[in-house]
C-alpha cells in the first residue's frame, strides 16, 4: 500500500509530458481558426470581386443610348470576367433600368443573366432614400424632369446593376452551408435621357 501511494504522489507531481497535453488540448481550436480564417479570407476576396464586377456592369451599360440582348450579354459577359480566378458559374448578374416617376419607382426594363429580371413596370423595386425623392435634397434629377411616367422625352432613369454570388466555403461548409455574397449600384444614364431596349424606347416589355 504505501508503493502504490508513493507512486500516486509521483504521478501527481510529475510535469513531465505537461507541453504534450496541453498541445493536444489547444490544436483543435487552432486548426479551427486557421481553416476559418481561410475560407474567411476567401470570403472577403471573392465580394470584392463581386463589387468590382457590379461596378463593371453598371459603368458599362450606362454608356449606351440604347442596347440589344446581344450587347447585355457581352456587358454581363464582361462583367462575369472580372470574377476570375474564382469561377463565375455560381454568379448571376442583373440590370434594370428604374424611372423615378411622381408616383415612384417603375421598372422600365429588366434584364438577368442567371437571376430572374424584374417584371415590366413592376414598382417593388427599392430605391435608395437619398435617391428616390422627387425633390430637394434627395432628387437624382432636376425636379422638372420628374412625370407620372413613361412620357416621351422626359423623365428621371437610373440603372441598376445586381450581382450576386454564392460561395460555398471549403472547410465550413458543414457549419454555414452555401453563403450569397451580393451588390448593387445605381448609377445615371451617362451619354443619354435613357438606355433604350431592343429599339423600344426608355420602356420595353420585352425581358
Amino acid at each position: 500500500m504505501p508503493r502504490l501511494l508513493g507512486l500516486y504522489r509521483r504521478f501527481l507531481a510529475s510535469t513531465r509530458g505537461v507541453t504534450a497535453v496541453e498541445f493536444g488540448l489547444v490544436f483543435p481550436m487552432l486548426l479551427l481558426l486557421l481553416l476559418g480564417s481561410i475560407d474567411a479570407g476567401r470570403a472577403v476576396a471573392i465580394y470584392m470581386k463581386v463589387r468590382a464586377a457590379t461596378y463593371a456592369l453598371d459603368a458599362m451599360a450606362n454608356q449606351y443610348p440604347s442596347v440589344q440582348d446581344s450587347d447585355l450579354q457581352l456587358i454581363s459577359g464582361a462583367a462575369g470576367v472580372v470574377l476570375a480566378p474564382y469561377p463565375s458559374a455560381p454568379s448571376g448578374l442583373r440590370i434594370t433600368q428604374v424611372e423615378i416617376t411622381t408616383g415612384g419607382p417603375v421598372v422600365a426594363w429588366s434584364y438577368g443573366a442567371n437571376m430572374t429580371p424584374y417584371a415590366y413596370q413592376s414598382t417593388n423595386v427599392s430605391v435608395p432614400g437619398h435617391l428616390g425623392s422627387t425633390s430637394a435634397p434627395n432628387n437624382a434629377c432636376p425636379t422638372t424632369y420628374y412625370t407620372a411616367g413613361n412620357v416621351n422625352g422626359s423623365g428621371c432613369y437610373l440603372l441598376l446593376a445586381e450581382v450576386q454570388y454564392t460561395y460555398t466555403p471549403m472547410f465550413a461548409q458543414f457549419i454555414t452551408g452555401a453563403i450569397t455574397l451580393s451588390d448593387s449600384l445605381w448609377l445615371a444614364p451617362r451619354n443619354s435621357l435613357c438606355v433604350q431596349y431592343n429599339n423600344s424606347g426608355c420602356y420595353s416589355s420585352s425581358t
